[in-house]
């Protein structure tokens, strides 16, 4: 039997590999969605390799997971105001 294909496997091995970590709670969802977002946000990656990594089929998706910055934000704006006012 292949046990990299059964899910209650898995399972047992994330449950295990946590209760030893000491952290409270992860799900792997949680690890995914971290894992977007920083390759989005902190290192400015672009959506098609990141879409390419996570596997998401299309971009809406992707944009669920990825949330910026408010400081991100002003800054993108302040590159095309020349102002440097928010």
């Amino acid at each position: 039997m292949e046990y990299y294909i059964i899910k209650s496997y898995w399972k047992r091995v994330w449950n295990t590999a946590f209760n030893k970590s000491g952290i409270d709670k992860c799900r792997i969802h949680d690890l995914r969605h971290t894992f977007t977002s920083r390759l989005i946000v902190d290192e400015k990656e672009d959506y098609a390799t990141v879409l390419a990594l996570t596997g998401h089929k299309d971009i809406s998706m992707l944009l669920r997971y990825s949330h910026t910055r408010e400081e991100e934000k002003r800054s993108a704006v302040n590159k095309i105001s020349g102002l440097n006012y928010l």
